[in-house]
């Protein structure tokens, strides 16, 4: 379930360059982290939810500085890897969360890989 939750969310709004949503998953981490080896998936990583608080959020590296959402639903997709905590998917809802100062939390699935 939770996997077809991340693979749900990188598939709206596919690129015509991406392949699939595990394509997109690994091509953007791999921006991310150009000396990533390892292809991302349920095989090689593990998933789990969690509720950002925003002192969390703060720490969040995201794509762009942009903070207009398309959507506000569901959880943004991060990936935690060296240290870093990367927005996969909802840099806008990122940001938005972040320029609100709300204090609510952000719901987020955070991806790992398995040592």
């Amino acid at each position: 379930m939770l996997w077809s939750d991340i693979y749900s969310a990188l598939a709206w709004r596919l690129p015509k360059s991406d392949a699939s949503p595990q394509h997109r998953l690994n091509r953007l981490a791999r921006e991310h982290f150009p000396s990533l080896e390892t292809a991302l998936g349920e095989l090689t990583c593990s998933a789990a939810r969690h509720s950002l608080s925003a002192s969390a959020i703060a720490t969040v590296v995201p794509w762009h500085t942009r903070a207009r959402p398309a959507r506000t639903d569901g959880s943004v997709i991060l990936f935690s890897y060296e240290g870093k905590l990367v927005v996969i998917d909802g840099s806008n809802r990122v940001n938005f969360h972040r320029a609100a100062g709300s204090g609510e939390l952000l719901p987020a699935i955070i991806i790992t890989v398995r040592a």
